[in-house]
């Protein structure tokens, strides 16, 4: 069964069948080359123990910490603890040599001690490479913060990509760092790289939801995957990392980018290791890509605070584009507002489900209490009729507002 969950990855890169897959070894080398590495995989890390990598199928390449350290992990089948390991690579497709890098990593997941033993799954594949950034005298398990690197190249075979599966089976939220962005996930995600469209030499970090959900958090937003197909693309800077600048891009048509997902979502439907198995149909569907909305277009709603500001949603109209907000705080500066806030972060939730929420940054705030600098949390939504609950929530105070309210049209 694990080789189910792995190869559901890569078996249906391509959705249209009829398009013929090339290979330096021929038309069927590339199929035949991927089950036989898949194969291995399932024999040689079937049975991995926590916190450690396994050498899964050639090429893998490893450094390690300590200079001194050359522990055996040249061949398939050998294993490591990842408190040695400070990168791992896997190679690109090459069918004339019959090669294919393949790692899995079991990283201690991040959830409550009264779940011993569970651990989260990192497949490797093609041309990328983890490096572990997890800091060392802070004593937290490894590959907790990590940078990932992936070629941007179009792979030999359509079917061998190069990205990266996690999947978090514990059912709890755990928070990991990828190349600066700190995000949670009780789920199945897949990363890649990808090319951003009319930016030359601009790269993206993508992320697409194959099951569960998966929320990134950053200064300027905080943005939920609840659905199947759900994803985001996030400019990263020249040095490959999401900054304080990064914002959600559209990477445009791209089928490599759909056919990762669309091979991940179908062939894990009846993996074991779900927590949730994807909805099949879901898979049919090209991935969709999360963009910032356009709040200048929008009306603006304070969610609770006083009873009239509730009231006034029910002015809103089927179709309406609305803004729901709620701010905190007032300190004496900026600086200040940034210091107090770092770390915290808001939830708007519509009808139970949440939104994307987006940071105004601090800004002078003069109602309600003594004027000062403070923050707002921000989101989007298109109207539509019917009775609504809308509730927002920042982590620095842990109060609840909560306004509902009726779109008549």
């Amino acid at each position: 069964m694990r080789r189910c969950l792995v190869f559901g990855v890569l078996s249906a890169l391509l959705l249209t069948a009829a398009r013929p897959i090339l290979a330096q070894g021929g038309v069927d080398a590339c199929p035949a080359l991927v089950d036989a590495a898949l194969d291995a995989l399932d024999q040689v890390c079937s049975h991995l123990g926590r916190d450690t990598a396994c050498y899964g199928h050639r090429q893998v390449e490893a450094t390690f910490r300590e200079p001194g350290q050359l522990p055996a992990f040249a061949s398939p089948a050998d294993t490591v603890p990842l408190g040695v390991l400070r990168t791992i690579a896997t190679s690109p497709l090459d069918s004339a040599r019959e090669q294919w890098g393949l790692a899995v990593l079991h990283a201690q997941a991040n959830v409550p001690e009264s779940l011993p033993g569970q651990a989260i799954t990192f497949l490797l594949m093609g041309e990328a490479a983890l490096e572990d950034e997890t800091p060392a005298e802070a004593g937290p398990p490894p590959m907790q913060a990590f940078y990932f690197s992936a070629s941007l190249g179009e792979p030999t075979c359509r079917q061998a990509p190069n990205a990266l599966i996690i999947h978090n089976p514990t059912g709890i939220e755990a928070t990991l760092t990828i190349n600066g962005l700190e995000f949670s996930l009780a789920s199945t995600v897949v990363f890649t790289l990808s090319a951003v469209p009319d930016q030359p030499g601009a790269t993206a970090l993508v992320v697409m939801l194959v099951e569960g959900t998966f929320t990134a958090r950053h200064p300027a937003f905080t943005i939920p995957l609840t659905r199947p197909g759900d994803a985001l693309a996030l400019a990263l800077n020249a040095q490959g990392r999401v900054d304080a600048d990064s914002q959600p891009v559209d990477p445009g048509p791209n089928p490599a980018l759909e056919g990762i997902f669309g091979g991940a979502c179908e062939d894990w439907v009846a993996a074991h290791l779900w927590t949730a198995a994807p909805r099949r149909d879901a898979c049919t569907h090209p991935p969709v890509f999360h963009l910032p909305p356009d709040f200048a277009s929008a009306t603006a709603y304070e969610i609770g605070g006083f009873g009239s500001r509730c009231r006034e949603m029910n002015r809103i109209r089927p179709g309406d584009s609305v803004v729901f907000q709620k701010g905190v705080g007032r300190w004496a500066s900026p600086q200040a507002a940034l210091a107090a806030l770092a770390g915290h972060y808001a939830t708007i939730t519509l009808d139970g489900q949440p939104l994307p929420v987006y940071y105004e940054g601090p800004t002078w705030h003069v109602g309600g209490q003594p004027p000062g600098y403070g923050d707002r949390a921000r989101a989007n939504w298109i109207a539509t009729a019917g009775q609504h609950t809308v509730t927002s929530t920042w982590t620095i105070t842990g109060e609840t507002d909560t306004c509902t309210f009726t779109v008549s049209p």
